[in-house]
């Protein structure tokens, strides 16, 4: 019996003990973000309003937001304001997460304040790019196991 030896990517490392908080209403998408994120190895929170993302940002130590921005209640893009207004958040890197990916959309996107977007549908290693290049002490190295 032969095996066949495959290439299967394996997410590159980043610091232990990231916080990251994924906001999603859809509690599916919610499962898959806060699933990949534990892949990368991060400490995943949740949130599933733009109120509940205020209060988490301005009572936990996050560093990096994931914000979907069609949520009940204040949208993303009424999270982000809030977040940016009080000093006990505005330091945190927000990236939009969303299903908007006309070149508007894109341009809204980075007027209102947004540090970057992850469009939906995507990847592991979509998510893992946005998450080095929002991350600066982190490196980015391809690595692959046999």
């Amino acid at each position: 019996m032969n095996k066949q030896s495959s290439l299967i990517p394996v997410p590159s490392p980043l610091p232990p003990n990231l916080n990251i908080l994924a906001v999603d209403d859809d509690e599916d998408n919610r499962f898959l973000l806060i699933h990949f994120l534990e892949l990368l190895g991060c400490q995943p929170l949740s949130a599933q309003s733009g109120k509940e993302t205020v209060k988490l940002a301005t009572q936990t130590r996050l560093d990096l937001i994931l914000l979907d921005l069609v949520l009940p209640g204040i949208d993303g893009f009424e999270t982000l304001q809030k977040l940016k207004q009080d000093a006990r958040s505005r330091h945190i890197p927000v990236v939009a997460v969303t299903g908007l990916v006309l070149a508007e959309d894109r341009q809204q996107i980075r007027e209102v304040g947004f540090d970057g977007y992850l469009s939906k549908p995507y990847l592991l290693k979509d998510l893992e790019q946005v998450l080095h290049h929002h991350l600066p002490q982190v490196s980015v190295s391809a690595s692959y196991s046999v």
